[in-house]
């Protein structure tokens, strides 16, 4: 039987296919004519939303990274070169003065013979600490030689990382760690899966505009569902597992960046839950040589242990995670109040800016008020531009007239604006500076399109 489209034209066909095509509740994408004659069109991601952003914000940076570690360790073996090269000369020299002495010597009648014997017993001593001394340096060269090749396979191992939460962390100690997290413009999903699997948080929830994106979250955290859940981790199965789920090239990557984080950091638990186990029994010994402490006491201790265990599993990885494709001005955010501990907010200001304006920008804030525990944090990640970059191409599709720029985001938050947002400035850092400025040292290039800066706030 012969298909019903075999006669119909091409673009008539791409009529009917448009025709039963489901439209989107957002507007995420644009064409732009480029070039006439060839009938160029151009995609344009209105909300930021590209799809490398996986390999340009995460894949490079751990790349780049790793190629300033190795310049740095280039820079030290060539000062130990130097170094060693220094050493010689002096040897050299001295080597030269003792020959001189010698000659000095022969020209004494009386002593030649007494000081040569002495001197050759010296020169002997002197070899066999010399001797010594290379096979002490040998050794230690070795080890450090082994040292680093661990410390490459150790940084190797945890392939996938967003410096920016790292660097959170250790500015505010757990400031992630069993807390309620909202994730605006989650993008490909990275930090919402880190913040679950490497920073503990109890849940957290990634929302962004781009229904495609969403999707392939949903899809990735399935994937880790069944994989631990069904499946219970089996390692062999891992690769006929993925090639039976018809994935993409991306979506590959980042699954496997992600489980390869998620083993590492489960042997670092079993090994702190044996080191518990072990003062667990040794505590146990010392309750059973004193005789004064009653039966009551040491059940209630049993009871509170599992009780604390039930509670674990439920707000662990994967089963924290959840993600929604929503506007953050839709209706369902303005109901919540005191909902969220944190909100992080990446990269994604600039988008709200051009798509809606700066009277979005001061209710923005007035959302993160709002959802916003008391004494919660709101991060905030923004573009250090006066006037945001375009493309010539873009700006016939961002008509709102922008005012305001990042060096009135501190106001906006005191609530200057008659606006009822009252958020603290804690920090303001740029963590991406000095590296940027190792990099381009010797370069006469712009900072990174990564280099952007971060304030945390609180709410009061």
């Amino acid at each position: 039987m012969s298909c019903i489209f075999e006669n119909i034209e091409r673009n008539d066909f791409k009529r009917l296919k448009n025709y039963f095509k489901i439209p989107l509740k957002y507007q995420n994408y644009e064409y732009k004519l480029i070039n006439k004659y060839k009938k160029k069109k151009k995609k344009i991601y209105l909300y930021g939303n590209f799809p490398n952003y996986y390999y340009e914000r995460y894949k490079k940076k751990k790349i780049e990274k790793d190629e300033i570690n190795i310049e740095k360790e280039e820079i030290k073996k060539e000062n130990d070169e130097i170094n060693i090269e220094k050493e010689e000369i002096k040897k050299e020299n001295d080597e030269i003065n003792i020959e001189k002495d010698e000659i000095n010597i022969e020209k004494d009648e009386i002593n030649i013979e007494k000081e040569e014997i002495k001197k050759e017993k010296d020169e002997i001593n002197i070899e066999k600490d010399e001797i010594k001394e290379n096979n002490n340096n040998n050794n230690s060269n070795n080890q450090s030689l082994s040292n680093l090749k661990k410390d490459k396979c150790i940084q190797n191992k945890n392939i996938i990382d967003d410096y920016r939460l790292t660097q959170i962390d250790n500015l505010i100690k757990d400031i992630f760690k069993d807390k309620i997290i909202l994730d605006i413009g989650c993008n490909s999903g990275i930090t919402t899966f880190l913040l679950s699997l490497k920073y503990k948080c109890k849940i957290v929830n990634g929302i962004d505009i781009d229904f495609s994106l969403i999707n392939k979250n949903i899809c990735l955290l399935k994937l880790f569902i069944e994989f631990i859940l069904i499946y219970n981790n089996q390692k062999h199965i891992l690769q006929f597992f993925l090639n039976n789920k018809n994935l993409h090239k991306i979506e590959k990557d980042i699954f496997l960046d992600l489980y390869f984080l998620y083993e590492d950091l489960k042997q670092e638990r079993c090994k702190d839950k044996c080191e518990i186990k072990n003062l667990n029994i040794e505590i146990n010994e010392n309750r059973n040589k004193d005789k004064n402490r009653t039966f009551n006491e040491s059940y209630s201790l049993i009871d509170d242990s599992n009780s604390l265990l039930e509670n674990t599993h439920k707000y662990t990885f994967p089963l924290n995670i959840y993600f929604l494709c929503s506007n953050i001005f839709d209706k369902r955010f303005n109901k919540i109040e005191n909902k969220y501990d944190i909100i992080i907010c990446f990269s994604v200001l600039k988008w709200i800016h051009l798509n809606y304006g700066d009277n979005h920008i001061i209710i923005f804030f007035d959302l993160i008020h709002k959802m916003l525990k008391k004494d919660g944090y709101f991060i905030l990640e923004y573009h250090n531009e006066i006037k945001y970059k375009i493309k010539k191409y873009e700006r016939d599709f961002y008509k709102h007239k922008i005012n305001l720029n990042y060096m009135h985001f501190d106001d906006i938050a005191n609530g200057a604006y008659n606006n009822s947002c009252k958020l603290k400035l804690i920090h303001k850092t740029n963590f991406n500076v000095e590296e940027e400025q190792l990099k381009n040292k010797n370069k006469k290039k712009k900072l990174g399109m990564f280099n952007r800066s971060i304030r945390i706030y609180q709410k009061i």
